[in-house]
């Protein structure tokens, strides 16, 4: 992994990033698929070369609200013929407000879409162009009982939209926990 971020504070409540991601899965163990979808046993090993730009800005509102926007964008390169090669585009949006001393909250909301210009849904080549979109909304509080002993409670809605049904689901998944912290 290669990289390097830029930090930039306009005012001490505002602050954006800059950054720049290169990297590369290396998968063995797999085979890459040719152009018409085929995962042969005389396709080359798998390997994908990333590259990733991403932006954000943070900006503190008050003492209790914190807010963050970013977008990222991801090249994905299949190193054999090109066949899953796609872009991504990810857009979040995130908030932290801290409602008294013991309660704290958090919002986040997310979209990401993938395209593959080269691959078809169910890797067949007379299907459509293969995509993929993810709409993502995570909620989360904590309340403090005591300085070490904690509550929490979390929430995550996620619609998976794929043109390889497959891949499609909607899923909400919600958790309740006690957080002992040591000090």
């Amino acid at each position: 992994m290669l990289g390097g971020y830029l930090n930039y504070r306009f005012t001490p409540r505002a602050r954006t990033e800059l950054g720049y991601t290169y990297y590369v899965r290396d998968y063995d163990e797999r085979r890459a698929r040719n152009e018409l979808g085929d995962a042969l046993l005389a396709n080359s090993p798998l390997k994908y070369t990333y590259h990733k730009i991403e932006v954000s800005q943070l900006q503190r509102f008050s003492s209790a609200l914190l807010m963050e926007f970013s977008y990222a964008y991801i090249k994905r390169d299949d190193d054999f013929v090109g066949y899953n090669d796609y872009d991504q585009h990810q857009i979040k949006a995130a908030g932290s407000y801290r409602f008294s001393p013991q309660l704290r909250g958090l919002l986040r909301v997310s979209w990401r879409d993938m395209d593959y210009p080269n691959a078809f849904a169910f890797n067949e080549p007379t299907a459509r162009q293969k995509q993929y979109d993810e709409f993502e909304v995570f909620m989360a509080a904590e309340y403090s009982l005591t300085e070490r002993l904690s509550l929490w409670a979390r929430i995550r809605y996620q619609d998976v939209g794929s043109t390889d049904p497959r891949g499609a689901y909607d899923r909400t998944r919600a958790s309740l926990g006690i957080s002992w912290e040591s000090k």
